[in-house]
């Protein structure tokens, strides 16, 4: 079972949201959870909107805040994987650097359009607002650092698993599919 970008949207239900997904998976099954750590995505310092993207990245979502143990979402998964009852956990993670209008840049835009009244009700619209703005801005650059876990439930199909986690990213659409390593 596959989750990405969603742990930070179900905030402060993940560790809920993660046991049902394990009571889900087969015996020896694989859950694979890939998630932003919003203290790992500062813009570059420089520019004249990095202080306002900064601020909007790490507080505009409950989801985005610390939430256990002082950890945002994909810094908390392997302690959530480990209270669900998962076994061979492995971590990975990335870091993308983006320009302001770039492909991601303009999905990351229209996915703050899209969630704008909640932003709004929480009193970040103004600081949205600039957060769009430097987004569309070529001159602008942050970065995402995604936080990958894999775990495994327990049971008969269960595989050791050595090295990274074991995934590759396919170039032409950008996504993860778990392989697991057969010792």
């Amino acid at each position: 079972m596959h989750a990405r970008f969603f742990i930070q949207h179900i905030h402060p239900h993940e560790q809920a949201v993660i046991r049902r997904m394990v009571e889900l998976l087969k015996p020896g099954g694989w859950l694979m959870i890939e998630d932003l750590d919003a203290a790992t995505m500062p813009a570059r310092p420089d520019h004249p909107l990095s202080a306002a993207y900064n601020q909007a990245t790490a507080g505009s979502r409950p989801g985005n805040s610390a939430d256990v143990g002082g950890r945002p979402p994909g810094r908390a998964l392997p302690s959530r994987f480990q209270k669900a009852g998962l076994i061979n956990i492995r971590q990975d993670g990335r870091i993308y650097v983006e320009n302001g209008g770039s492909l991601m840049a303009r999905f990351f835009v229209e996915s703050l359009k899209v969630s704008r009244q909640q932003f709004d009700e929480k009193g970040f619209g103004p600081v949205i607002d600039l957060n769009i703005q430097a987004l569309s801005d070529p001159t602008f650059c942050s970065r995402a650092a995604p936080s990958l876990r894999v775990g495994q439930k327990p049971g008969e199909a269960v595989l050791e698993i050595s090295g990274p986690a074991p995934y590759y990213c396919n170039s032409k659409s950008g996504c993860f599919t778990f392989r697991p390593a057969r010792t």
